[in-house]
């Protein structure tokens, strides 16, 4: 008989929805290939269908035997699909397979979460595939996709552990919120609203201050599928732990719908009455984080109260660096908290130094002479210094820098800062980049430049100019490469300066810039061919 008529050919079988007789089919050995594959595409086919499975129950047993066996490797990631398709095809039915399953096979469920549940198998899978990875690290944040890149047979299970978690007990769901893996932690806060066990909810409210986003994005989506169940524990966790999680502030504030500022005010009321005389130094860290929380809010009515806060903490004769943190909250914009920052500058107090900073940075327009270099652009723009530039030679010109703002500051005069003439003769671009200490009133100082006009003439000592402006074009980016790479001669530089500013061929540089005194050539064709190179190299085409 052939095999369109035998009694347990795949047709028949398909046609009965006998997945068990199917499924022992892929696996025969003793049959060939081909027969094997058409049993496989039956059994996926049964899989698809709801209902057309007569043994689901059996089927999906035998699926999960192989799945968590170590016989199958090689079609461990089919057998997993069509158990999950198999599960889902018969959620509706009277039965409920996954659940049968839990029940039936429960040490190998508990094993099978133990086992994958394990760091140090993480830490095994990471290690063999470490050349693919940078910088692998567990337990911090990051992408959720690398952690199913580097631990792909847990992902291949990830499927089943999620149909048979489903509504299971607490512990086999705490395995999975527990997991080193951010991935399996996510999918543990899609199931727990589900299961209606409000005994899940610390795990839950855990996960808003995981190290990962999504993960905290998840937990937080379920905390409002659960509702208003959740608002007493909510509270209490709260308290514990808002001052490390920004986000569980904002989405309490979104829960019991009142402006953020108000809510952080309450928390750090509370903290500030526990304090005591002996402040625990934990609790003032902690407090100390709710005040750094409340400075970066914005909304204006929040300002009246940040004053009331500080005013109070002063008031208890809090710790000198809590005091500091608490004056952060505190905004020059404001006029009664520009008054109390000027008061305290001017008495013997813990804040005087910040106070003092805050009020710089305000007069600044934000820039922070503490937080590294500034631009003398920058500074020049908000009047906090005045420039007087004169000329002396075609390679230098002496700056005058004068500091109105009372306090020392780091400057850098960025390579590329154009010096415009005030009268008939060139203007001046910066070759180099000049970092320097400007102290409270004028400083001098010499900066290396190339003359940018070539048919004007050289500035010389006492011809001034009347303000500064940033390279463009061209120009822009032949410094910047000079920036990268600048090794070369001044005459080198203003040859390829000249190219530019210009347009001036070779014969034309060497023709305007003459010995003075002999009446010879200066510029060599030694000098324009690194000139053309500097050019090259900056990417602007230009035949010297």
């Amino acid at each position: 008989m052939g095999w369109f008529g035998s009694k347990d050919s795949v047709r028949a079988l398909r046609k009965r929805g006998e997945g068990l007789a199917l499924l022992r089919q892929v696996r025969d050995e003793t049959r060939s290939a081909e027969d094997r594959t058409k049993a496989l595409q039956a059994l996926a086919e049964l899989a698809a269908e709801p209902g057309a499975c007569s043994d689901a129950l059996g089927t999906l047993s035998a699926l999960l035997d192989l799945v968590l066996g170590d016989e199958v490797h090689q079609l461990r990631e089919t057998f997993v699909a069509l158990f999950v398709q198999l599960a889902n095809a018969n959620k509706y039915v009277d039965r409920t397979p996954a659940a049968d399953l839990g029940r039936h096979h429960e040490p190998q469920l508990r094993q099978f979460l133990e086992k994958f549940s394990d760091p140090r198998v993480l830490v095994a899978t990471l290690q063999r595939q470490r050349e693919y990875y940078r910088k692998p690290t567990l337990g911090v944040g990051g992408s959720l996709d690398s952690y199913k890149e580097y631990d792909p047979d847990r992902m291949k299970l990830l499927p089943i552990a999620l149909l048979l978690c489903a509504g299971r007990e607490r512990e086999q769901l705490a395995f999975m919120a527990r997991d080193p893996n951010p991935v399996f932690r996510a999918c543990f806060l899609e199931i727990a609203p589900k299961a209606g066990d409000l005994t899940l909810l610390p795990f839950i409210l855990e996960a808003t201050t995981d190290a990962f986003v999504e993960v905290r994005q998840r937990a937080f989506r379920a905390l409002v599928v659960i509702g208003q169940p959740m608002a007493p524990k909510l509270v209490e966790f709260l308290e514990a732990r808002a001052a490390d999680s920004p986000d569980l502030v904002d989405f309490c504030a979104k829960v019991f719908n009142q402006p953020k500022f108000k809510l952080l005010a309450t928390l750090i009321e509370q903290g500030r009455s526990r304090l005591g005389q002996r402040p625990d130094p934990k609790a003032v860290a902690a407090l100390g984080r709710l005040y750094e929380q409340y400075s970066k809010n914005g909304e204006p009515e929040a300002k009246p109260v940040a004053l009331a806060l500080f005013q109070k903490l002063s008031s208890d004769h809090a710790p000198a660096a809590l005091l500091v943190i608490a004056c952060r909250m505190l905004d020059p914009e404001v006029a009664a908290h520009k008054a109390r920052l000027e008061e305290l500058v001017r008495v013997d107090h813990p804040c005087r130094e910040e106070a003092n900073r805050k009020l710089v940075r305000h007069r600044m327009g934000g820039l922070d002479p503490w937080g590294g270099e500034l631009n003398l652009h920058d500074l020049l723009a908000r009047g906090l210094v005045r420039l007087e530039v004169l000329g002396e030679s075609i390679t230098v010109v002496t700056a005058a820098v004068t500091n109105t703002t009372g306090v020392c500051m780091k400057v850098r005069i960025p390579i590329g800062t154009l010096f415009l003439a005030s009268g008939h003769w060139q203007d001046m671009v910066s070759t180099a980049d000049v970092r320097f200490e400007l102290e409270p009133g004028t400083t001098q100082l010499r900066i290396p430049v190339a003359c940018a006009r070539a048919e004007l003439p050289i500035p010389k000592e006492g011809n001034g100019f009347r303000g500064v402006a940033r390279a463009k074009g061209d120009l822009a980016k032949l410094m910047e490469s000079i920036g990268w790479r600048n090794r070369h001669s001044s005459l080198v530089l203003q040859a390829a300066v000249w190219a530019v500013t210009d347009g001036y061929s070779g014969r034309r540089i060497q023709e305007r810039l003459v010995d003075a005194r002999t009446g010879a050539q200066v510029i060599t064709p030694e000098i324009l061919e690194a000139a053309q190179q500097l050019l090259k190299h900056a990417g602007i085409e230009r035949l010297l």
